[in-house]
């Protein structure tokens, strides 16, 4: 298998890891899954979220800041990102606290399943398509979360609760001749 030239295989093969049984000994339990997010109004996810928690990934590359590792006459380079997995959960409305408890016990345990799901050695090693991602199997590392909500929703009652794990990682790519 070649490797790749992107970073698009490594983000599909996170999404995978989130969002299907992928077979792995790290996997997340199909009781536990994230379902892909796609974009909406706050009022519009509250809703979406009373049917479990979401999960949008992307792929920060840091070469604009002079972190690519390009060796002259080598057709492969080596480049810094970070994957972002932002994790949206329903945090229940104004009236009902013990949602927001809920919401917060699920956060922490899914936090745990997707250390787990994306630092398992050669777990992201190939994306759903068996491409290469270009990652080795240590190089990704867990740098911690950050909370960016709850999020009002729906005239001020429903309420979104978001966080972003970070992970950042030294991918080898191919150079594109």
């Amino acid at each position: 298998m070649s490797l790749a030239s992107s970073t698009v295989p490594l983000r599909r093969a996170v999404i995978a890891a989130l969002t299907t049984v992928t077979g792995q000994p790290s996997a997340i339990p199909a009781a536990s899954l994230f379902r892909e997010a796609v974009p909406a109004p706050a009022a519009q996810r509250a809703v979406t979220l009373r049917q479990g928690p979401t999960a949008w990934v992307t792929v920060r590359d840091h070469s604009a800041d002079g972190d690519r590792i390009m060796l002259e006459m080598s057709t492969v380079r080596a480049e810094r990102v970070t994957v972002e997995v932002l994790c949206e959960y329903y945090a229940g409305s104004e009236q009902f606290s013990s949602e927001h408890s809920t919401a917060l016990v699920r956060l922490e345990e899914d936090r745990q399943r997707v250390m787990r799901a994306l630092l398992y050695p050669e777990a992201l090693r190939y994306d759903p398509d068996g491409d290469d991602t270009g990652l080795d199997g240590g190089s990704l590392r867990y740098d911690g979360y950050r909370s960016v909500g709850p999020i009002l929703g729906v005239a001020g009652k429903s309420r979104v609760l978001s966080v972003i794990h970070t992970f950042p990682a030294t991918l080898e790519l191919a150079n594109i001749q």
